[in-house]
This record gives structure tokens, sequence and C-alpha cells, in this order.
């Protein structure tokens, strides 16, 4: 694949392991693996130390400096959106600023 960035969905059981993490790597140092590991589906936030913990995990596959986080996809999907009011919005993008300034300050 030749790609720079991969936005890869990991909000849910239901996206699966980062086991494939390392496949999509492949050791090429100029590629980024953004995990959208924050949900945009729901206005609840997730705790900061389980997004660093599965940071953490991801890096035992792929180097630290190879990976970032943002959310699992855009606050509005679907026509309809998702359940989210705009303040709900700031406050994940807030979280994910926190979550970054703790992983990768």
């Amino acid at each position: 694949m030749n790609y720079d960035i991969f936005f890869l969905e990991y909000d849910d059981a239901r996206s699966g392991s980062f086991a494939p993490l390392p496949m999509i790597w492949n050791n090429r140092d100029h590629v980024e693996l953004v995990l959208g590991v924050i949900t945009s589906k729901d206005p609840v936030l997730e705790d900061v130390d389980a997004v660093i913990a599965r940071i953490h995990e991801a890096a035992e596959l792929v180097p630290l400096k190879n990976l970032g986080i943002s959310t699992q996809c855009g606050f509005a999907s679907i026509e309809e959106g998702n359940i989210l009011i705009e303040q709900d919005e700031w406050n994940k993008l807030q979280l994910i600023k926190t979550i970054t300034d703790k992983v990768w300050s």
C-alpha cells in the first residue's frame, strides 16, 4: 500500500485487535497510523487512562512515533447525524488533546 497515513477505526470491539498494525506499517518509518479510539457516536467521554493503555498496547506493535489518535469517524457520518451536540464534539476534541499531550509530550 503506497500511502503515508492510515486512519483506522478502533472505537469498539467490532473493530478487532491491533494485530494488523505491523502489516500495515510494514517497517516504513514515514508511515503514520492514526487510531480512531475516540467514538463520535455518543457523547460519553472515554477514560483517559484506558485510551492511553490502548495506545501503549498498539505501541508494542508499531513505534509510538508512528502512531496518532483521532475520533473513529467524523461527527456527522450519516444524514441524521449522531447524538452529539456541538459542545460534546468540543469535549471529544479536548479529550484528544489531553491524551496526546500526556502520551507524546
